[in-house]
């Protein structure tokens, strides 16, 4: 699997300078980022069900399984914030404390999983299920990260949206904000605390002024980051 490094140069969106620029977005297209993580999360369920069938096979033991399992997932999530925010000399404190908490919840519930495998309790359609399961926490990662790298470009204000495209669960119905602008860390990212996971297709606008925003937009002036 990629470094977050390597990630970050053959995915080709990186960007010298994340600031807002007048008349151009440094931002690359949404679908083409979306596509990438997806891609990286859709990796990394492969690696984890192909490790998920060695313990059943008695190839390797279940210490070894967790072991696998959970190197795999925190590279994925690092590869993820390195991603959003640029690179991996762009990662702050904040990105690696974020990554951290949420891979100790993850640790967590593979040592419930690794007890499950250890006592038998679990067939091997439902180990090969679970441990592709984790995969989709590489791109709840990279929601989390985009939002503190949003924010340290200036993002103060936020609002969500729902792409009419799609279907949405009840939790993201309620996530959206209807329109109206609210403090950045009032808003939910997508993917994060609903049901769709990484299914999610919401989408938030960012701003560090949401009247000036508005101008900008009124004027034609494509300052405005959507994301």
């Amino acid at each position: 699997m990629l470094t977050a490094h390597e990630f970050s140069e053959q995915s080709n969106l990186r960007s010298p300078d994340w600031k807002i620029s007048r008349g151009r977005s440094p931002f690359y297209c949404r679908a083409k980022v979306l596509r990438l993580v997806d891609a990286e999360a859709t990796r990394l369920e492969t690696r984890l069900s192909d490790h998920a069938r060695l313990p059943t096979q008695d190839k390797i033991s279940v210490a070894e399984f967790q072991l696998r399992i959970a190197e795999d997932v925190k590279l994925s999530h690092l590869r993820m914030a390195a991603f959003v925010a640029g690179g991996e000399k762009q990662l702050n404190a904040r990105h690696f404390g974020t990554a951290g908490q949420k891979l100790r919840r993850q640790y967590k519930h593979l040592q419930g999983f690794g007890d499950a495998v250890a006592q038998g309790e679990l067939s091997e359609k439902q180990i090969l299920a679970r441990a592709k399961s984790y995969g989709v926490s590489a791109r709840t990662a990279f929601f989390k990260s985009e939002k503190l790298t949003r924010v340290s470009y200036g993002a103060r204000e936020a609002k969500r949206s729902l792409d009419i495209q799609s279907r949405h669960c009840s939790s993201c119905l309620g996530h959206s904000t209807g329109g109206l602008w609210f403090r950045i860390d009032q808003v939910v990212a997508p993917g994060v605390d609903c049901e769709c996971q990484s299914r999610c297709r919401c989408r938030i606008v960012r701003e560090s002024n949401p009247k000036a925003a508005m101008l900008r937009v009124a004027q034609s002036v494509p300052e405005v980051i959507l994301f």
